[in-house]
């Protein structure tokens, strides 16, 4: 009955040695430090034979530690974590019943947050989608002007999410924009543009006719754990205007006379 029992115990260590967070998302820690521990209760008494708690008293003893080590350049060679982070080496341990390795992590930033944490929470935040202006106004303009093109509600903005009982501070901010004129032709900087007479993102149409323009911003954003220092948030968000539809046109040039008719 004892060899059963003790069977069955080394049976349920096992399964809670293969089990755990996926391998992004784990927390990483400093060298041999534990940071996923699973608690039992495996006191034992008289003889060495294993008894449970007694009724009401909390488990106390690991049974299933992951610990993380510094990875070897050979074996961790082509492993590209992002900026910031390293790659570690886990180790999973079952009280001497089973050692296996957990594979190789990057390293998270502090607190067990991971960078895939931080942006899931940059992208779950949202971002705004700016309005896209055009001059000359009334949606036409002319061939061969100067077609003036900007957008608005394009300034900076930060949000503080809690994750893992820690305060993270996201600085979001626009990276660059896309505007497509919709004649084959497009312009990507990081000028919002702004309204007459200060032209700095235009475009000129050749040819008169009837397309669609719209404007695609691209977010980034920088981020800090508490009071820690700032890094850069993994990937960017892209929104989009609607299209709008914009007439070209051509015009014939009159004469006129600026005067009373007199001189």
């Amino acid at each position: 009955m004892a060899a059963t029992r003790l069977i069955v115990l080394i049976a349920a260590i096992l399964l809670v040695g293969t089990a755990g967070p996926a391998l992004a998302d784990r927390p990483s820690v400093g060298s041999n430090t534990n940071n996923f521990v699973a608690h039992g209760s495996t006191s034992a008494q008289g003889g060495g034979a294993q008894q449970g708690p007694s009724r009401g008293a909390s488990p106390t003893t690991a049974i299933h530690t992951t610990s993380y080590s510094p990875c070897t350049v050979s074996i961790c060679a082509n492993v590209n974590c992002p900026p910031g982070s390293h790659p570690l080496l886990a180790t999973n341990s079952t009280r001497g019943v089973a050692v296996v390795t957990g594979g190789i992590v990057c390293s998270a930033t502090s607190g067990g947050i991971t960078n895939t944490m931080v942006t899931r929470a940059f992208r779950q935040v949202g971002v705004p989608t700016p309005s896209l202006h055009i001059q000359p106004v009334h949606h036409t303009t002319l061939v061969n002007l100067k077609t003036d093109f900007y957008a608005t509600g394009t300034k900076a903005f930060t949000k503080t999410v809690t994750l893992l009982g820690h305060h993270v501070t996201l600085r979001i901010h626009t990276d660059h924009f896309t505007f497509t004129f919709g004649d084959g032709h497009t312009l990507t900087t990081t000028e919002p543009g702004s309204p007459y007479p200060r032209l700095t993102d235009t475009h000129t149409y050749l040819r008169k006719g009837r397309v669609r323009v719209h404007l695609a911003t691209t977010w980034a954003a920088t981020y800090r754990i508490d009071r820690g220092t700032w890094h850069t948030v993994a990937g960017t968000i892209t929104t989009t205007t609607p299209d709008q539809r914009l007439r070209i046109t051509t015009a014939t040039p009159v004469l006129t006379n600026p005067g009373n008719g007199n001189g």
